[in-house]
């Protein structure tokens, strides 16, 4: 599976996707996990904290 990084838009190879992997882009080397919405998947940024989970403070 291809997925676009959403930094430098590189090319990002992703096989036997699981929910919660981290992956590397190549190119910028910033780390993503992989996360499911739906039957499409996407890239949060790791470190990145989820501005949900924030919301109550």
């Amino acid at each position: 599976m291809m997925l676009e990084c959403p930094i430098c838009d590189a090319a990002i190879n992703v096989k036997n996707p699981q929910e919660g992997d981290i992956v590397t882009c190549k190119e910028c080397d910033t780390e993503f996990e992989l996360v499911q919405f739906d039957d499409e998947w996407d890239l949060l940024e790791v470190g990145e904290e989820d501005w949900e989970e924030n919301e109550d403070l």
